[in-house]
């Protein structure tokens, strides 16, 4: 799932924007706007490793079920890191 084109995935789960996506909009907007620095500060790596891989291993899991598992602080910068995937790549892949 990672990796992938947008429109790939938007296509497989036939909605207009990734669900991964919209759980990480959701997840901030109930506990992130707290956070100073929620794109700045860099996430937990394992934390954002083991989110990656479960999404890759199962794209209709829930991430909130893994960020609910963090440290507060920590999840909202996972979830933050998350939205930053496609502009690390550089193009329009999640």
């Amino acid at each position: 799932m990672i990796g992938r084109s947008l429109a790939d995935v938007t296509a497989r789960e036939q909605v207009p924007v990734p669900r991964v996506i919209t759980q990480c909009i959701e997840f901030l907007r109930s506990t992130g706007f707290k956070e100073v620095g929620i794109f700045r500060i860099s996430a937990d790596v394992a934390a954002s490793a083991e989110l990656q891989a479960l999404i890759d291993e199962n794209p209709d899991y829930d991430i909130r079920t893994i960020l609910n598992r963090l440290h507060a602080e920590d999840a909202v910068h996972t979830a933050a890191n998350l939205l930053k995937v496609p502009q690390r790549n550089q193009c329009e892949r999640f």
